[in-house]
């Protein structure tokens, strides 16, 4: 579907999925959104479920590769939210030609996110997708090698992490990265510094039988034996296709009885699986039985539009 009539903050603000958000948050939200409609490519949502608090539904804006030089243009021009230094400083490397984030950076998001009922409306956490054509699976699907370690260092060192904390978060991703089976793929890089406390995550795809086998070896802190429980549950291959989508947290990988991750389910999914419903009926009374999904969260999520493609006025 295609709209002009409308501004893109008019057009979000008409999509709200108001069971979800409450009009507090896309008030402040919007408020720093506005300024950088000209660049945005899309925006979405991003459900989470199974959280200790109750489940929440976060909004991610994101900027393509040929959007960075607008976006630069409107950082160093207007905005001035201090927490977004970091981010003017990648996106002035990203613009630069030659530079390797210039080259393998293909896409950059903004995340504006509540946590333990919180909600972080000034600062948003900066996400790198660092797949130079994540459209093409035979690309997410290429070898690993040093050469994703140091360009997960490189971003992180663009987005001015600072030199303690980049230290003690480097033996962690080596660890990880150096282990990960060859059909493996670090899709994306986040550092989520909105949130009252810093984490730095991976997003992953990894095939599912080399799953658990990855952990162990990579030293993960978290029983394996609960989270082989929950693949057999929810990640059956007629479910996933034989991949999983990972969120690994970096920060707390090693800590014994820590070890977070979050197992997505995509739109890649529905691609390579036998389970192909947008609606992804089977799946959400699934985790309702569980207990992962409130009623209230199952009745708006089955209801909610997977895509929808539009022309906003500021896009021209």
């Amino acid at each position: 579907m295609h709209r002009s009539a409308l501004s893109l903050v008019d057009y979000m603000r008409e999509k709200v999925p108001a069971d979800l958000l409450e009009p507090g948050f896309h008030d402040a939200v919007f408020s720093l959104i506005e300024p950088l409609s000209r660049a945005v490519s899309s925006f979405y949502y991003e459900c989470r479920l199974g959280d200790s608090h109750s489940p929440n539904a976060d909004m991610l804006i994101s900027f393509a590769a040929d959007r960075s030089e607008r976006l630069q243009k409107i950082l160093n021009d207007g905005m001035a939210t201090a927490g977004l230094n970091g981010l003017r400083n990648f996106v002035q490397r990203w613009c630069s030609n030659g530079d390797t984030l210039n080259s393998h950076v293909s896409a950059l998001w903004l995340e504006f996110d509540r946590v333990a009922d919180r909600t972080v409306y000034d600062r948003p956490s900066p996400s790198v997708c660092l797949v130079p054509d994540y459209h093409n699976r035979d690309d997410i699907l290429s070898d690993n090698g040093r050469d994703v370690y140091d360009l997960i260092m490189d971003a992180l060192q663009a987005l001015q992490v600072g030199d303690e904390r980049l230290a003690l978060l480097s033996k962690t991703i080596e660890s990880i990265v150096t282990v990960l089976p060859r059909q493996a793929r670090v899709i994306h890089l986040s550092h989520m510094d909105g949130r009252e406390r810093a984490n730095c995550k991976l997003y992953c795809l990894i095939p599912r039988h080399e799953f658990l086998p990855f952990l162990s070896a990579a030293g993960w802190g978290g029983p394996l034996d609960e989270l082989e429980l929950l693949l057999c549950a929810y990640c059956s291959d007629h479910r996933v296709g034989g991949q999983l989508y990972v969120d690994i947290t970096v920060d707390d990988f090693h800590i014994p009885g820590g070890g977070r991750l979050g197992l997505t389910f995509t739109p890649q999914h529905l691609l390579h699986s036998e389970e192909r419903d947008p609606a992804r009926v089977d799946l959400l009374q699934d985790l309702f039985a569980a207990g992962l999904c409130t009623e209230n969260w199952l009745r708006t999520l089955l209801k909610w539009p997977s895509r929808e493609r539009i022309l906003w006025q500021e896009s021209r």
